[in-house]
């Protein structure tokens, strides 16, 4: 994120960057802490973008989470988090986005 930025701001321009998708965040599906970062999940309708890798990753791809649940964790950044959220949203779990306060 960027100094001043709000988390949803910095979703959205991140998501830009890497895949060049541009995408409005409307929910939250999970937030992940661990000892170094802390990770935010948003849910975003794709529409007809076709996501392409950025100059800060190496590949992107859009799965349906069933093609995910039968990848290995090899295959996979953070497999343990991204399994998680396929659970989550075959639960329907979001949290309204309203949830987030920004004061600049």
């Amino acid at each position: 994120m960027d100094r001043g930025e709000s988390i949803i701001a910095g979703a959205e321009r991140e998501l830009r960057e890497e895949t060049h998708v541009t995408l409005r965040m409307e929910s939250l599906i999970a937030v992940f802490s661990g000892p170094t970062a802390i990770r935010f999940v948003f849910g975003a309708p794709l529409g007809h973008q076709t996501p392409r890798a950025g100059h800060e990753i190496l590949d992107v791809r859009m799965v349906a989470i069933d093609e995910l649940r039968k990848m290995s964790d090899a295959e996979l950044c953070s497999p343990h988090a991204l399994r998680d959220v396929a659970d989550r949203l075959q639960r329907g779990v979001r949290f309204p986005i309203e949830s987030f306060v920004h004061f600049a």
